[in-house]
């Protein structure tokens, strides 16, 4: 799991904490992580969307940024660069729901052992331009 960040966390603890789905253990889950991860995605994706497209009105903004924070796609996104075995589980399948929330664990367990910028850069090259986000739209957003 630690590949995919692309540094040496600092807090290992955090990421690992992360990693562990409620089923696992209902004290120490992931569920706060994945709170503070779905805001510091909503904020990052935001902002690209509102520099990257300054002639685009807040409904377009509104409807491209939904897909992307979308559960769909981050669900794609997290089944890509997750293995089961990286996730802490009880269950015997892991739903497609879990690959999702615990990349948003994810990013606030980033956030919190590096900052802002490090989870900026995690949300751009696995989130923000993933290759999923046109098989989930109707609209050709790069044109």
């Amino acid at each position: 799991m630690f590949k995919i960040l692309g540094y040496n966390p600092r807090n290992k603890e955090i990421y690992l904490k992360a990693l562990q789905h409620k089923s696992y253990s209902i004290n120490e889950n992931n569920e706060r992580l994945e709170f503070l991860g779905d805001a510091i995605l909503d904020f990052i994706v935001s902002k690209q969307l509102y520099f990257e497209n300054p002639n685009q009105e807040e409904g377009f903004l509104s409807q491209y940024r939904s897909i992307i924070v979308g559960r769909k796609h981050l669900n794609l996104v997290g089944n890509k660069i997750l293995l089961d075995s990286d996730i802490k589980s009880k269950l015997k399948v892991i739903p497609k729901s879990v690959y999702g929330n615990t990349l948003e664990s994810i990013i606030g367990a980033i956030y919190i052992d590096k900052g802002i910028e490090q989870a900026e850069q995690f949300i751009i090259e696995h989130i923000y331009g993933s290759e999923f986000i046109e098989e989930l739209s109707d609209t050709d957003y790069k044109s």
